[in-house]
């Protein structure tokens, strides 16, 4: 319930974020400044260039990544016979939230299709299917701590009271998914770890978002919407080499 309810709460920020940033009154007092890498010049951009970095930034760094998939393949493995998240149930939330216009037969505003984008590239990122890296684990002694887990947001804090020289995979798995009952999660673990089961999902997943996609695009009749499905479909079925 607790993993379910923070993906929900993910969700719905994602949607909510564009209504009161991009508010009218608000927007004419807000200067968001990005300043991306040390010694860029900072400079002022607009809600939209900003809520675009942030979605996918946000998507790959807390609702979604290699390592939340594996760690949830884990606790289904170990809690067999129990009620727990697991990456079905994580990819379908995911989806009937991100797709909710477009199952619905709605027209999708300008952030919709952005965050449609956003999922679709994630499925597609080369790494899922990429055969030309070397299958080496990324896990070892020295894990870069750039995640977190679903439901807990304290991580930061509680990190940095670990010496730097032991923060590793041992002593995280031990101190904060045993004693926190949670797993800990990692966006940059490598997917070699648990490789062919989770392409397997995520290779489900593009098909079925094709369908979703394929359905609507037989009705809608919306210019802006058409293209975009449009565009959808031709990168999907170019990942899945299939002519369009």
């Amino acid at each position: 319930e607790k993993q379910e309810e923070a993906v929900r709460f993910l969700l719905d920020q994602y949607r909510a974020i564009p209504t009161w940033l991009e508010n009218d009154e608000l927007g004419s007092k807000l200067n968001i400044v990005r300043k991306q890498y040390q010694g860029m010049v900072r400079r002022i951009v607009t809600p939209s260039d900003y809520i675009e970095q942030l979605y996918y930034s946000s998507f790959r760094g807390n609702l979604i990544n290699d390592g939340k998939l594996m760690f949830l393949l884990n606790s289904e493995l170990e809690n067999q016979g129990k009620e727990v998240y697991t990456v079905n149930d994580l990819f379908d939330d995911i989806r009937q939230d991100t797709f909710k216009e477009t199952i619905n037969g709605e027209s999708l505003n300008y952030y919709r299709r952005l965050f449609q984008n956003v999922y679709v590239s994630w499925l597609m990122d080369e790494n899922h299917l990429d055969q030309t890296i070397a299958p080496v684990s990324t896990i070892g002694t020295s894990t870069p701590v750039n995640g977190t887990s679903l439901c807990s947001f304290d991580y930061q804090y509680e990190l940095s009271q670990i010496p730097a020289g032991y923060r590793n995979k041992d002593v995280l798995v031990k101190k904060y998914a045993e004693s926190h009952d949670l797993y800990f999660q990692m966006m940059d673990l490598g997917r070699f770890d648990k490789k062919a089961i989770i392409e397997s999902y995520v290779l489900a997943e593009v098909k079925k978002v094709k369908q979703i996609i394929e359905k609507a695009h037989r009705k809608v009749h919306n210019e802006q919407d058409k293209a975009h499905y449009d565009y959808l479909l031709r990168r999907i079925n170019v990942f899945l080499n299939v002519e369009s």
